[in-house]
Order: structure tokens, then C-alpha cells, then sequence
């Protein structure tokens, strides 16, 4: 009686939310929510209790049909919620309820004709027909429209298999076969070879001929519990629309070029990690033929638009496979030495020569080989990822002043001769490269093991006069500063954030003052905010107050120094005082 008593006083709460003026979507789906809970409590008390079967009586579908009756409350309002409508369609799915699920989606799509996702959740033919009609670039429904195929395929063939191991019976496909004669046997073994689905894949293929299509096809049929003749007719089918569809295309020539070797990775991971001898020969053929392909496509491009493109993705195919700690170390050395056949050519692209320094000093132990390698790089190119390797190679190897090494990077570019604003905002083409260069300055030489207090401080306040750092460089300063523990300097950071206010003062502000506040200095902290507010805009002034309110609200400092702090008053150039209070 009590737990009746409960369940209704719960219900009367979530009834009272749903009548206010202003109704909210998440009022009726905790309400839903909370009736679903309450159903699969009920179906595993009966399932505990193993009572013997009964009659349907109205307890077994009450909890239900009031989850059906709050969704239709909750449309009536949010009938423009297409995620409402799809949640509507899942439950009645869960629940069985086939009839509705096709009434509910016939109501949604009358108000969404255009959104693809209300097509899916249907499976039926003739309606994922009509959302293709109307939506025919939308590869979710035409995925769903070859698997739908794909399941028919599959339960003719389930059908076919059961009748024949019964005496005396005809499945009614071999008897609407001998109706139609041959012509009714070919197309039924033409059904059963995929003629559908090719021909879906087709039309496919021509309203939107786009590499995701082919490869969520391409992840469908493989996964897809089908015989294997049929998923490699189906696959052939697939790739042949590829390449006749949009050969040129630098995804999808790695995608053809790869086809082999995604076969055998998935074949290896459903079979075992352990693959046999033949195996092996069969994964080292696989992947020599998809690096053939791909270097051959890489030294004779579709066109000068897609050579950088398909470099790159040559480059990402040799880093993935060489990150790979089970790939045996002499298909690594061929991998490697393929991408250092590229990168020597001539006019071969800087992320060529950058991956192949990265997987040597990845792999082997720095070495004056490598570091040669790196110089003969940059003689040849000014890319900066080229040059950052380079600068990690010399690092590594500690042959020669880094300093040194680090201003021939900026002077490859000009960067040296960026020392006034004008300069730079001529110069706007190069600011990620000046700003990469001087993070990696400020890791490998301002914060040096090398270096002491005494000099760091010089090499920073020496920053903005030569070198123009930005907001980014001046917070990777300030982070790297401010988690040095007790060798902290607290001058120093204020003169960073000097610098660092010009070009961020919010963000600026709240972390210097929060450093503060975490070391005990809250009434210092409160000076900063109310300094920093003085030349800030209404806007930025409003956005500082409310993330110092929120931080002060959710520290760890003391309760005196919270209440000094949040009491504090400080005068503004506007006259205005800027108060801060805890609530």
C-alpha cells in the first residue's frame, strides 16, 4: 500500500509540472522516463516471482500505454521537435507496437517531409523510397535503404534453406518460380546474387556521389552476417561505382588501394590475433600492393589539385601503420624507405620529408645521420614542420647552439625582421608559423634546464621587443611559469601578464588573480580584477565579473579571506564601483 501510495504522489508531482504556463520538454521526458523504470521494475518482480502463464489483463500494458499518452501530450506542444517524434517511434518500437510505430511516423513526416532521420527508424520499403524521392543526397537513408535489401536477401535465402529440409513442401518462392518458368527462376537467383542491392548501390552512386557514401557502404556490407560469395560480389559492385564515380578523388584512391588489406585486418580480427603462416604472406602481400598503389599515385597525381592531398594521406598511411607495435620491424624499414624514396624527389611536398623525420626519430635513436637528413630538408624547403622536426632532431642530438638553430628557422621566413605590429599584419600569412617557432622556443630555450632564474627573466622581457609574441605564446608562458613550484617567480609573472592583458584582458586577468587567490594573497587578487575592469569593455567587464563570482563561489581559499575578498571595493575610471559578492 505504501508503494502505491509513493507512486501516485510521484505522479501527482510530475503532473503539476506538466500543467504550468510555460511547459518544458524535459518535465514530460523525466516523466516518461520515470513510468519506463516502473514497467521494467513490474516485468522483473513477475519474472522473479515465475508464476505460471495467464491471460493478458490490464496491468501488462497499463505502464505503456501511459508512456504512449505522455509522448502525445508532449507532441501536442513540441510538435516541431523532430528528436521528440524520433524517441516517440523508438519507445512504441521497444514496446512492440508495430501499428504505431507506423502511425507515428506517418504524423512526423507530414510535419518533416525533409528530415532523413524520421525515414530510417521505418524500414520500409515504399516509405524509404518516398524519402529518397525527396531526399536523395542523404547517405543515412540510403544506407538504410541497402541494409532493408540486404535483410530481405537474407531472409529469402533463411526461407529457402528451412523449406527444402522439409518433405513434401515447396517454398513459395520455388513455386511462384514454376509459375513464371525460367524467367521466374532467373530473377529469383538474380535476387539472390544482389541484383537489388547493386541496383540501389547504382542509384546511389549518382545522387550523391560523395566518398562517405562508399565508405559507410563499403563498412555495411562487410559487417553485414551475409554469405561470403555474395559480400564479394557486392563489394566488386561497390568499387567499380568508385572508380567510375569519382576516380580523382584522393579518399577514394586510397580507399581502392586499400581494399585488400582492410579485408585481411578484418578477417584477422574475427578469426583471432594470432594469424598462421599463410596468413601473414597474405597481410605482407596486402600491404605492399597498398603502398605500391599509393606511391604510384603519389609520384603521378589525378591532377596538381589533388597531389598535395593524396600525399598527405600517403603520409597519415605510413605514420598509422608504423605506429602499430605488433607490425614486424621489416615492413616498418620498407614503409620508412618507401616514404624516403618520395621524400628525396624532386618538388616532393615538405608533410613527405616531416613524417619521415618524425617516424626516424620516433624509432631509432637520434643520430648525426638523422640530423643531416633533417639539415638537408630545410635547405630545400621552408615548411615549419620540416623545420620543428628539424629542431627536435637537433635537440635530440645536442649538436650545435639551439639558439642559433631556432633563428635560422625565423629568418627562413623573415620572421626576424618582425618587430612592430605593421610588420606583422603585412605579414598575416605567417603568423602560425612565428607562433610555432616561438612556443617551441620558449619549451627548448627560455625553459632550458640550462638556464637560470637571472637569465630567463632577460630572454622574457626581451620577447615583445624582438619577437611579437601573441596571446598564445604569452599563456604558454604564464602556464609554464606558474607550475614551477617553488622556483615560481612572482615578479616574473606579472610582467608576463602585463604583456599577456593587451591581448586577452578577461582571461588574462582571472588566471593571474586566480594564481593569486590559490597562494594566499586575496587581497591582491581583488586589486588585479578591479585594475583589469578599469579598461575593459561593458561586455568583457560583465564577463569577468561573473567568472570571478563563479570562481571565488567554487574555491578552495579560506572563509576570511573569501569574505575580504568578495567585500572588496574598488573605484573604476568610470566612477562606478565594482563589486563582487558571493551569494
Amino acid at each position: 500500500m505504501e508503494r502505491v501510495q509513493f507512486q501516485q504522489e510521484q505522479r501527482t508531482q510530475f503532473e503539476n509540472a506538466l500543467v504550468r504556463r510555460v511547459a518544458k520538454k524535459a518535465d514530460f521526458l523525466r516523466y516518461a522516463a520515470y513510468e519506463m523504470n516502473l514497467e521494467q521494475l513490474r516485468r522483473k518482480r513477475l519474472d522473479r516471482l515465475d508464476l505460471p502463464k495467464s491471460k493478458t489483463t490490464i496491468s501488462d500494458y497499463a505502464l505503456v500505454r501511459r508512456q504512449f499518452h505522455i509522448f502525445e501530450r508532449a507532441l501536442r506542444r513540441f510538435k516541431a521537435d523532430v528528436g521528440l517524434w524520433i524517441q516517440y517511434i523508438q519507445v512504441a518500437k521497444r514496446a512492440g507496437a508495430r501499428g504505431l510505430v507506423g502511425r507515428i511516423t506517418a504524423r512526423a513526416l507530414q510535419l518533416h517531409p525533409n528530415v532523413p532521420s524520421l525515414y530510417v527508424p521505418s524500414a520500409a520499403r515504399a516509405l524509404l523510397q518516398r524519402g529518397l524521392r525527396l531526399n536523395a543526397h542523404s547517405i543515412d537513408l540510403w544506407r538504410e535503404y541497402v541494409r532493408m535489401e540486404l535483410h530481405f536477401i537474407e531472409g529469402m535465402r533463411r526461407r529457402i534453406n528451412s523449406e527444402k529440409k522439409l518433405r513434401g513442401e515447396t517454398p513459395d518462392e520455388i513455386v511462384a518460380a514454376a509459375k513464371g518458368g525460367d524467367q521466374g527462376e532467373a530473377a529469383r537467383r538474380a535476387i539472390m546474387e544482389g541484383a537489388i542491392v547493386k541496383s540501389a548501390m547504382c542509384s546511389a552512386a549518382k545522387a550523391s556521389p560523395r566518398i562517405e557514401l562508399f565508405a559507410q557502404l563499403d563498412e555495411l556490407i562487410r559487417n553485414y552476417p551475409c554469405e561470403a560469395h555474395l559480400r564479394g560480389t557486392l563489394l566488386d559492385e561497390l568499387y567499380d561505382l568508385l572508380h567510375q564515380t569519382i576516380p580523382d578523388e584522393p579518399e577514394a584512391i586510397k580507399m581502392f588501394a586499400t581494399r585488400r588489406l582492410r579485408e585481411l585486418t578484418l578477417d584477422k580480427a574475427s578469426v583471432g590475433s594470432d594469424p598462421n603462416q599463410s596468413e601473414s604472406v597474405r597481410l605482407i602481400d596486402a600491404l605492399r600492393d597498398a603502398n605500391e598503389r599509393l606511391v604510384n599515385a603519389v609520384g603521378n597525381p589525378p591532377n596538381d589539385k589533388a597531389r598535395a592531398k593524396i600525399s598527405a594521406l600517403y603520409a597519415d598511411f605510413v605514420e598509422e601503420w608504423c605506429r602499430l607495435p605488433t607490425l614486424d620491424a621489416a615492413l616498418k624499414q620498407y614503409l620508412i624507405a618507401s616514404l624516403l624514396t618520395l621524400a628525396r624527389t624532386p618538388n616532393a611536398l615538405p608533410v613527405l620529408q616531416a613524417t619521415h623525420l618524425r617516424l626516424l626519430l620516433r624509432d631509432g635513436a637520434p643520430s648525426k645521420q638523422i640530423l643531416k637528413l633533417a639539415r638537408r630538408y630545410c635547405r630545400v624547403t621552408n615548411s615549419p614542420d620540416v623545420w620543428l622536426s628539424r629542431l627536435d632532431a637537433e635537440k635530440a642530438v645536442n649538436d650545435g647552439d639551439i639558439t642559433a638553430i631556432w633563428s635560422s628557422a625565423r629568418s627562413a621566413w623573415g620572421l626576424d625582421r618582425c618587430t612592430s605590429p605593421g610588420r606583422t599584419q603585412q605579414t598575416s600569412s605567417t603568423r602560425s608559423i612565428h607562433e610555432s617557432l616561438l612556443l617551441r622556443y620558449i619549451s627548448d630555450v627560455v625553459y632550458s634546464e640550462y638556464i637560470d632564474g637571472v637569465e630567463r627573466c632577460k630572454l622574457v622581457r626581451r620577447l615583445p621587443v624582438a619577437y611579437l609574441p601573441t596571446k598564445t605564446v604569452w599563456e604558454h608562458l604564464f602556464s609554464l611559469e606558474s607550475t614551477r613550484g617553488d622556483d615560481v617567480q612572482k615578479t616574473l609573472l606579472n610582467t608576463i601578464y602585463q604583456h599577456w592583458r593587451v591581448f586577452d584582458g578577461v582571461l588574462a586577468a582571472m588566471t593571474w588573480a586566480g594564481w593569486l587567490v590559490d597562494h594566499g594573497d586575496g587581497r591582491e587578487a581583488m586589486k588585479i580584477i578591479s585594475k583589469a575592469a578599469a579598461y575593459l569593455t561593458t561586455e568583457e567587464r560583465a564577463r569577468l565579473q561573473q567568472m570571478w563570482n563563479s570562481r571565488l563561489n567554487g574555491g578552495s581559499g579560506d572563509k576570511d579571506e573569501r569574505e575580504e575578498t568578495s567585500s572588496a571595493v574598488e573605484e573604476t575610471v568610470e566612477g562606478m564601483p565594482v563589486t563582487l559578492t558571493v551569494e
